[in-house]
């Protein structure tokens, strides 16, 4: 079913909405699905501490040691920071903020970043 009003377990995976950017058919039934989804995957409050799953880590040239992943809660902001895993911290420099290769101030929960390390 093109509409997304299929029960099947294979179409709650992967539903496929006809949208008409015209005349805006089908945007109603997409965006109930999104608000959906959004409400099965919350994201942490920008208040909460600081949590980012991290991706992956690489050395970028001119950079240094970077690291890409989706802040799940809390905020990051170029300037000092800690970094740990299991409880051991420590001091770094954020460099420089990325998001989808743009410049960044900050980074959100929901978002996904890349994080120059200095």
């Amino acid at each position: 079913d093109l509409n997304g009003d299929s029960d099947s377990p294979a179409m709650d995976v992967h539903k496929v909405f006809g949208v008409s950017c015209v005349t805006g058919a089908g945007l109603d039934a997409l965006t109930a699905h999104l608000a959906d989804l959004a409400a099965r995957h919350p994201t942490g409050a920008p208040s909460a501490p600081f949590l980012m799953a991290v991706e992956q880590v690489f050395r970028g040239p001119e950079v240094g040691l970077v690291v890409r992943g989706r802040v799940h809660s809390g905020r990051i902001v170029v300037g000092p920071a800690e970094i740990g895993v299991g409880g051991d911290y420590t001091a770094v420099q954020i460099g420089s903020l990325q998001r989808h290769r743009v410049p960044v101030p900050c980074a959100l929960p929901g978002q996904y970043v890349t994080a120059g390390l200095d």
